[in-house]
């Protein structure tokens, strides 16, 4: 009794695994909805189209709607309610105009699906970000 007890819950486990990822990468709906996923990223900005608003960045660290991005480029819409703040003084507010190639960001937005326009649109972005870089390793 005790080992098929054990078999249905390893085969409801893996069964489970499997459709995560599946399920994950489809155009989740809630009630009929699109869902809307926040995203958060850290990188270096590679390219600024001010016409579209938008911002390139080439990711360096993010969480898991970004993660497939990581040492890639990622598009990133702006809007008119899109807050920017230089790191070193978070009270200081920029503007769009004040960030330029290379500069390093953290951007906080959301991802909006395929059926909302399929794009990345930043809510906050933190310019001048220190990017800790990594201790060589000694060899011999």
């Amino acid at each position: 009794m005790r080992r098929a007890l054990l078999a249905v819950l390893f085969v409801a486990i893996i069964l489970a695994l499997a459709v995560s990822p599946a399920l994950a990468d489809a155009a989740v709906t809630k009630k009929g909805r699109p869902v809307v996923r926040p995203f958060a990223l850290v990188g270096q900005v590679t390219a600024k189209d001010d016409g579209a608003k938008t911002i390139t960045v080439k990711v360096l660290r993010g969480n898991s709607v970004v993660r497939g991005f990581i040492g890639k480029e990622l598009t990133v819409c702006v809007t008119d309610r899109t807050i920017f703040r230089l790191h070193r003084n978070a009270r200081t507010v920029i503007g769009f105009e004040d960030v330029e190639v290379n500069d390093y960001v953290s951007i906080g937005g959301v991802y909006l699906p395929p059926a909302l326009g399929g794009k990345y649109v930043a809510l906050r972005v933190i310019v001048d970000v220190p990017v800790p870089t990594p201790t060589p390793i000694p060899t011999e």
